[in-house]
């Protein structure tokens, strides 16, 4: 999964695109066809129906906590995320500050999995 131009997915032979929320939110249609996945970073239930919309394969939702990566940056809390989990028609994955052992909390709360970086390097 890229994180870059759509443009490179084709050229390199990727699986598919991670797009942030800017991408996404310009965005009028699906940028890829069904042989690709794409994935959407998201941050609010606006950004979560714009996903819906265009057709992505699954969300991730951030920050469910407080995270490193992004100082500064509001949380979610379980609570948030349950409620937007709950009315959005994807997959979507709990991201910011967490770790496998969050993975029970975030399924109880309707959440597809964790995702992250810098809790899996350890």
């Amino acid at each position: 999964m890229l994180n870059g131009p759509v443009e490179w997915v084709e050229e390199f032979d990727l699986a598919g695109i991670h797009l942030p929320a800017v991408a996404l939110m310009a965005m009028q249609q699906r940028p890829l066809g069904r042989d690709f996945r794409v994935a959407a970073s998201c941050h609010n239930p606006d950004e979560l129906r714009q996903a819906v919309l265009i057709g992505v394969d699954w969300a991730c939702l951030s920050p469910v906590k407080t995270t490193v990566s992004h100082p500064g940056a509001p949380v979610l809390g379980i609570d948030r995320f349950r409620s937007w989990v709950g009315a959005c028609q994807l997959p979507v994955y709990g991201l910011g500050g967490l770790g496998l052992h969050d993975l029970p909390e975030i399924r109880a709360a309707g959440g597809q999995g964790v995702a992250g970086i810098s809790a899996f390097w350890d």
